[in-house]
């Protein structure tokens, strides 16, 4: 397993590289396709577990936050039943986010929302 860099620019890359994914991910989950959907789900999990500090980045917070009540994909907007369930997907993943921050960190996540 290659060294991960906690200090200096390899650190501030890393951070910077985990929230890209993170908000790549985020949004993946709004794909029609549900393979796709199923492996956002999964890699996001994945990242938050293994790289805790993604659950207190600001900007990983609002794109969850915006996207469960954003506008939908021009893909979905035909599909209502395909719409709620990507809806439903975005408030899962943000209520186990929330309540994974407040469990770690309460005072972080409290000042964070």
């Amino acid at each position: 397993m290659p060294f991960i860099s906690l200090v200096g620019d390899a650190a501030k890359v890393r951070e910077s590289t985990l929230v890209v994914y993170d908000r790549f991910l985020i949004k993946s989950l709004s794909v029609k396709e549900e393979h796709i959907q199923d492996v956002s789900v999964n890699l996001l999990s994945q990242l938050r577990v293994r790289f805790l500090q993604i659950l207190w980045k600001s900007s990983c917070l609002v794109s969850l936050l915006l996207s469960v009540n954003g506008d939908p994909p021009s893909s979905l907007v035909n599909d209502p039943a395909s719409v709620d369930f990507v809806r439903s997907l975005y408030q899962s993943i943000l209520k186990e986010w929330i309540v994974d921050s407040l469990s770690y960190a309460p005072c972080t996540t409290q000042g964070l929302l």
